[in-house]
């Protein structure tokens, strides 16, 4: 099974999530979505995603007052802020027992590597013009691997593109385009301060 665009997409909207409680690329909750428990499935029978309960891991998806709970069933402290509960509980983790984790997704290695070389995929979520599908071909097929700014690349092969074949005009449409490619520069300049 090949993993493409929309799967991608899942995987970088739900990595670090807690199993059961997947998103949509908008942050909507999924609540066992079809299409993105079968995206999940791809991912992970890909080798790009899997589950896990480790303590240090999941122990910070518990809420404070799950912290406090844990440590009063011991008869251990349970004031102070949500990483000294943590410290608590990891000090105390030979008395106890049975402590019942969440199950989180996170990427595997090559999972991880595949967050870093698609992360441009996240800026055509609400593009109208350049779908996801076709960001995720230019940049397969025509862009370069090692270029530093995909989205950017993409604008301009896009434009390119139109250009020679008479299709550039100046209306609404362009001016949607150059203002996501303004957005882009905006957020990657606010990440870079």
């Amino acid at each position: 099974m090949s993993v493409n665009a929309r799967d991608l997409l899942v995987l970088h909207t739900n990595v670090n999530r807690l199993v059961g409680e997947e998103i949509f690329a908008n942050k909507c909750l999924a609540n066992n979505d079809v299409q993105i428990m079968n995206s999940i499935k791809k991912l992970i029978e890909a080798e790009l995603l899997t589950t896990t309960n480790d303590f240090e891991v999941s122990i910070y998806k518990k809420t404070r007052p799950e912290l406090q709970s844990i440590l009063k069933s011991f008869g251990i402290k349970t004031t102070g802020n949500k990483p000294d509960l943590i410290k608590r509980i990891d000090d105390n983790f030979h008395i106890i027992n049975n402590l019942d984790l969440p199950y989180v997704y996170i990427p595997t290695k090559k999972g991880e590597e595949i967050l870093k070389k698609t992360e441009y995929l996240t800026s055509f979520i609400y593009s109208y013009k350049i779908s996801l599908e076709r960001a995720y071909y230019m940049v397969e097929n025509y862009i370069d691997e090692n270029c530093d700014d995909k989205v950017a690349e993409i604008y301009k092969f896009e434009f390119q593109r139109r250009y020679e074949n008479g299709e550039f005009d100046f209306n609404d449409l362009y001016d949607f385009e150059l203002n996501a490619l303004i957005e882009h520069y905006t957020k990657k300049v606010k990440r870079l301060w």
